[in-house]
């Protein structure tokens, strides 16, 4: 029997409730972004960090339960990154990742990854599973992203040697106005961060090279 769309029979047919979930399955696959800041916690949130100011205050504990801040990377330029190990585009881009930390470590780059997952068992498992050495520090309290601004997962943000935002010019972001601004902040979803075009732009960021006094 064919039903017209304006039967209420219609509305609740199995097709249509089959297709409804598949689209809701789907619409959820595709990002790893909450619009409410993840279970709501949204006070005290930034709404654009504004490039040259002091970069907000982290004090958060290591895999291995050493507590780390910002200041511990004075002097050196830091990646910062927002994921969780249930965010596929966060995993995904964690290789390439890791790839840079080798790269550019030498060069003054410390990758910093903030893991949001609840079970720190979880996430050291996860790291050490993948071979990841660059510093992995944990947040189950979700303290740190409204600090930051983060509205999802990957999100990723620059701090320079002291201490201060600093833009990166993202191969692929484009846009006008304010969202040119926030793009050029933050960079939002994953990224190849090894490849040949990105590793152009972050050495842009690099520490100066300071000469060794002579002896």
């Amino acid at each position: 029997m064919f039903l017209k769309e304006s039967s209420p029979i219609f509305w609740w047919s199995p097709f249509y409730r089959a297709a409804l979930v598949v689209g809701l399955i789907l619409f959820s696959l595709c990002s790893c972004e909450s619009s409410s800041t993840v279970s709501g916690k949204s006070s005290g949130r930034a709404d654009v960090l504004e490039v040259g100011n002091e970069a907000p205050a982290l004090s958060l504990p290591d895999l291995d339960g050493n507590v780390r801040s910002l200041a511990d990377f004075k002097g050196k330029t830091v990646l910062l990154n927002f994921w969780a190990t249930w965010c596929l585009p966060c995993v995904a881009e964690m290789p390439a990742l890791e790839r840079v930390h080798q790269l550019l470590k030498e060069q003054g780059l410390e990758v910093v990854a903030i893991s949001v997952d609840g079970d720190r068992t979880k996430v050291k498992d996860f790291v050490q599973k993948n071979g990841l050495s660059f510093t992995v520090l944990h947040d189950p309290g979700f303290k740190t992203p409204p600090k930051f601004g983060v509205s999802g997962f990957p999100e990723t943000i620059f701090v320079d040697s002291q201490g201060r935002i600093i833009s990166f010019e993202d191969p692929e972001a484009k846009g006008s106005g304010r969202l040119a601004v926030i793009a050029n902040v933050r960079v939002v979803a994953d990224r190849p961060w090894d490849s040949a075009e990105y590793l152009l732009q972050l050495k842009k960021l690099l520490p100066p090279i300071t000469a060794a006094p002579n002896s």
